[in-house]
């Protein structure tokens, strides 16, 4: 399952009182996206790059009855890889940040303190960067290669999600399983 919607502020707030919406950041681990929000998607060096690009939250059934998350974000084509290792060198925004090779791709680890976790996020390619908290599930999305991929998702027209404020996504064939996960 994705749930795809534009990174602006306007959506946080009509979203804010949603069911639906508060339902799958549960089921996605709602205080880990609320940190992420805080500490890297609107953090002022980077939210420059991040704002009014898609994000895409994609659930992942993992070991253990339980599900993980992969974010993906397009950043603007302003963005430059280096601007990480800028973020790196900020004090007292509550991140510690290293540098990591995740199956080939230039990565980093960032430790939130408040969460004391580390995420891992990669450079999925010049306009794409993408992250978890689940270690498999990054080195999944590092290795995986959609040119070789099979299509398990349609794309919508461009005049349907225009009007949209957020779409889901679903894979019925893997559906069962994650509903079965906690």
């Amino acid at each position: 399952m994705i749930f795809e919607f534009n990174n602006e502020k306007e959506l946080y707030d009509i979203f804010s009182g949603s069911k639906l919406f508060v339902n799958i950041l549960v089921v996605a681990k709602k205080d880990e996206l609320e940190a992420l929000r805080k500490r890297i998607v609107q953090n002022p060096l980077l939210s420059k790059y991040l704002s009014g690009q898609n994000i895409f939250l994609s659930l992942h059934p993992q070991k253990g009855n339980t599900i993980d998350f992969l974010l993906t974000m397009s950043v603007s084509k302003e963005f430059q890889p280096d601007i990480l290792d800028v973020l790196y060198k900020q004090r007292n925004n509550g991140l510690l940040i290293h540098t990591i090779d995740i199956e080939g791709k230039p990565g980093y680890v960032i430790y939130l303190s408040d969460l004391k976790k580390r995420f891992y996020l990669i450079n999925k390619d010049e306009h794409t960067l993408s992250g978890s908290f689940s270690k498999e599930v990054i080195s999944n999305c590092a290795k995986y290669d959609y040119r070789k991929a099979k299509q398990s998702f349609v794309l919508l027209s461009d005049q349907q999600s225009s009007s949209s404020l957020a779409n889901l996504y679903v894979n019925y064939r893997v559906l069962a399983s994650l509903t079965e996960q906690r």
